[in-house]
């Protein structure tokens, strides 16, 4: 499998919570694995980084993430997670668990 087939496979597993784009003061410095920060690049060559004056993502753009069908997964997982739920009501159809959540990053971080 390549790198992109593997973190497709893991990005799929993490329900999908349908976005109002209300919570941009969430999109500060984002963890990103490195394959996943290769498949950005692949995808809009580009890279993750952060605005050091607000503490944004690089990529945030009028509120809302450019990259949105390649966001990392700790992106993905924001409003996934019980833990992490959306303060403006965002949910996904099922949640997913605080240690499935935990394998899944471990899992990305692995792909060389």
């Amino acid at each position: 499998m390549s790198d992109a087939s593997d973190v497709d496979s893991i990005w799929a597993q993490i329900p999908d919570v349908h976005c109002k784009g209300k919570c941009q003061e969430a999109c500060g410095p984002v963890w990103c694995s490195p394959a996943e920060e290769r498949r950005i690049r692949m995808d809009y060559n580009t890279a993750i980084s952060f605005n050091h004056s607000t503490l944004t993502c690089s990529l945030l753009a009028n509120g809302r993430c450019s990259i949105y069908s390649s966001r990392p997964a700790i992106c993905r997982l924001w409003g996934a997670v019980k833990k992490m739920r959306c303060p403006f009501g965002c949910r996904p159809r099922k949640w997913i668990s605080d240690q499935k959540a935990g394998r899944l990053l471990r899992r990305l971080d692995r792909i060389s």
